[in-house]
């Protein structure tokens, strides 16, 4: 089980990002060990305060929405005893001179809830404090995809009554209360019976606890893509790369889009039901000939990577599944479980394995097997472009976060009166559920021979 603010966010990790950048062949911002470090909106702190914890070297700067949300997130830096973090109010920041450079800027759960005029002025403040080197994460609602979710906003809205804090099973009363007087051919009837059924208010990442409450201005890719440009920044590309590997559209409607970039992502968005998207950008000046990288270049880029991971085998022993993303899987050869079986190694040890020394090594076990270093990379490259592991440019040895986290979650719910809906509704929390591994999906199976 994750828990909504209180579990730090894999995808917008500095390291990873740093490791795309690696992959993606655009100028590879500091080690994050040394880095600065820009969050923002940070909510209850759940990136920032794993991240400060992981990397007491790195240097933290977090723009606070207003002054309650920075004493409830100072308290909570002040009790894990972290030195390594300087808070700011949003007001205060975007009128700060100099402006101060960083590394990594990351802006998570923020941008579609501020109007044009305020999200360009956030672009601008980001093109102003990244280094020429530095990358930056924005992830924003999208259009044609966020419809769904607009609908479903506006039913919990019009159906809870948010002063009294509902539960969450009188908010699936009220959803169903409005769904059995609907129509039979009611289009609202059909959203309702295909988004509801997959809803999960504890995990879901468009529905943690917060948003009903907020208006959401989404954006499409051309729209945001332009508010970029205009601050000077470049869209390099999605920071989930599977789509760009695994979920791409087919060859008809690949053929309708031509080369109109915006209406390819528009209708991904669409026949996806992507709701939110989370992009990587740098300094435009950067993309100048840049190209998304091959399959090929992706398999000699990613020697340098170091991977993480865990797997399980299936109760005929004949296939592998990622606890990570559990629909895809891997054939249980010899093979297959000798790379499998060393990521699940290095991840009981809280550690990462060195794709480099993987490949030797199944080369020097396999040498009798002809084009066996064909048949590794390509099933480690598929494994890290499906999401199956995670992806890291340097060795961890240990992610410190975990325990810190969990004693911050529950020192929360004896101490802090001004939790979210999402974390009262998570009230009794259980150690067991604190150390259950999260599930998720990814678009498409990945196999090996």
């Amino acid at each position: 089980m994750l828990l909504p603010d209180d579990q730090p966010k894999a995808d917008l990790h500095p390291d990873r990002l740093r490791t795309l950048a690696m992959l993606l062949n655009i100028p590879t911002p500091a080690p994050v060990n040394k880095a600065t470090i820009l969050f923002l909106g940070v909510s209850l702190g759940s990136n920032l305060l794993a991240l400060a914890s992981e990397y007491p070297q790195a240097a933290f700067s977090a723009v606070c929405l207003n002054s309650q949300e920075a004493s409830q997130l100072q308290a909570a830096y002040t009790h894990l005893g972290l030195k390594n973090i300087q808070l700011h109010l949003q007001d205060d920041w975007l009128k700060r001179e100099p402006t101060p450079v960083f590394d990594y800027i990351v802006c998570h759960g923020y941008f579609s809830y501020l109007k044009t005029e305020s999200k360009q002025a956030l672009l601008q403040s980001i093109s102003l404090s990244l280094s020429e080197t530095g990358i930056a994460y924005v992830d924003y609602l999208t259009e044609p995809g966020w419809q769904a979710f607009t609908t479903l906003q506006h039913l919990i809205v019009n159906s809870c009554d948010f002063v009294a804090k509902p539960t969450l099973e009188e908010i699936n009363r009220g959803i169903n209360l409005v769904y059995a007087s609907l129509p039979e051919h009611s289009p609202l009837k059909a959203s309702i019976k295909h988004i509801v059924p997959h809803m999960d208010m504890r995990t879901h990442p468009d529905l943690n606890g917060y948003w009903p409450l907020l208006p959401a201005f989404a954006d499409t890719a051309e729209t945001f893509i332009n508010h970029l440009h205009q601050a000077e920044l470049g869209y390099v590309c999605d920071s989930n790369i599977t789509r760009y590997f695994f979920g791409q559209l087919s060859p008809e409607l690949l053929q309708l889009c031509g080369k109109d970039f915006h209406r390819l992502e528009n209708l991904y968005d669409l026949i996806h039901g992507q709701a939110s998207r989370a992009s990587l950008i740098v300094p435009i000046a950067q993309l100048i000939g840049f190209r998304l990288p091959s399959h090929a270049h992706i398999c000699e880029r990613m020697l340098d990577l170091h991977i993480t991971g865990r797997f399980e085998l299936s109760a005929d022993k004949n296939t592998w599944h990622s606890a990570h993303t559990h629909s895809n899987t891997v054939m249980a050869t010899p093979l297959n479980n000798m790379v499998i079986e060393s990521i699940n190694h290095v991840h009981a040890a809280d550690s990462t394995l060195s794709v480099r020394k993987l490949l030797e090594a199944i080369n020097q076990k396999f040498k009798q097997i002809p084009n066996i270093n064909r048949h590794a990379t390509t099933l480690v490259a598929d494994m890290v472009l499906s999401g199956m592991v995670e992806i890291r440019s340097q060795r961890h040895n240990g992610f410190l976060h975990r325990p810190q986290m969990q004693a911050l979650h529950r020192w929360r719910m004896q101490h802090n009166p001004y939790l979210t809906p999402a974390n009262k509704w998570l009230q009794p929390c259980s150690e067991q559920d604190l150390a259950k591994p999260s599930k998720t999906t990814t678009a498409k199976t990945a196999t090996s021979p």
